[in-house]
């Protein structure tokens, strides 16, 4: 049985934030078998803190097109309205 699968789905409705949420989606084991995306449904360009945060490395920060210091803390990607980013269990 081999193909791509939905399992589950969520729309998220986030009305404030007073901090950062850092997690993890998907556990070591998963590996490739299991993926995020995210795609915003609406314009959030212009909001500086309605983005998505993460613990970088240089590497992750280059091809996740993310912004910051490269040097393993905090870099944020930017929500593009018709764009999506998609990510593993090594994010």
């Amino acid at each position: 049985d081999e193909g791509i699968r939905l399992y589950s789905s969520f729309y998220v409705v986030r009305s404030r934030c007073a901090s950062a949420n850092l997690h993890v989606d998907w556990g070591d084991g998963v590996g490739t078998n299991a993926f995020t995306l995210l795609a915003p449904l609406e314009d959030y360009s212009g909001v500086d803190d309605f983005q998505l945060l993460y613990e970088a490395s240089a590497a992750r920060e280059a091809v996740a097109g993310g912004v910051g210091g490269g040097d393993g803390g905090l870099a944020q990607y930017r929500y593009r309205l018709g764009e999506a980013i998609g990510f593993g269990w090594d994010f």
